[in-house]
């Protein structure tokens, strides 16, 4: 399945649902990891061997069971047209494009430890600032800073970190 399609399956998700993307973003989160979770569940759905009647007849056992009925019909569109071996891309394809409706940018702050919830909160607040968006970012550990960090969102790059300051002096000095 192409690219295209996967991002054209996440916002048919999204204009289904307006007004609950959230919630309903939410339901198919839920979705997919219990279906995840029971590899045969995952396997009988993605298995172009069984008929489609028997899937959708899974499904709705599932959806009833799990409390996710308000996502049938989507659930039943991938069915008909055979996406569910594709489930990760549409889920990870209708996260960015939830985000994208809402105006929330990604990104990575690295640094030389684990940052605490309230230091990746701040450091967020300073980018949103800069970007005029919301900002979400997830923290991962770089061992080669010495120190600060360095963050990767909306396609730049906010280096504070000790590397960083060090190689900008170096080019200061290198000028002069």
């Amino acid at each position: 399945m192409k690219r295209s399609e996967i991002t054209s399956y996440a916002q048919a998700f999204l204009h289904s649902y307006p007004k609950h993307e959230e919630e309903m973003v939410s339901l198919f989160e839920k979705f997919v990891v219990l279906v995840k979770k029971e590899e045969k569940i995952f396997a009988f759905l993605a298995s172009p061997a069984i008929d489609k009647e028997e899937k959708k007849h899974l499904l709705s056992l599932i959806s009833e069971k799990e409390g996710i009925t308000p996502i049938n019909a989507y659930l039943f569109l991938l069915n008909k047209h055979d996406a569910f071996p594709y489930l990760e891309e549409i889920r990870e394809a209708l996260h960015l494009a939830l985000n994208d409706f809402k105006g929330v940018e990604e990104g990575i702050v690295y640094s030389h430890l684990p940052l605490e919830e309230q230091e990746i909160k701040s450091i967020e607040k300073k980018i949103e600032k800069e970007l005029k968006a919301e900002v979400h970012l997830e923290n991962k550990i770089d061992k080669t800073l010495l120190g600060g960090f360095r963050v990767f969102v909306a396609g730049k790059l906010f280096d504070a970190s000790i590397n960083g300051r060090l190689a900008r002096l170096k080019e200061h000095l290198l000028k002069e």
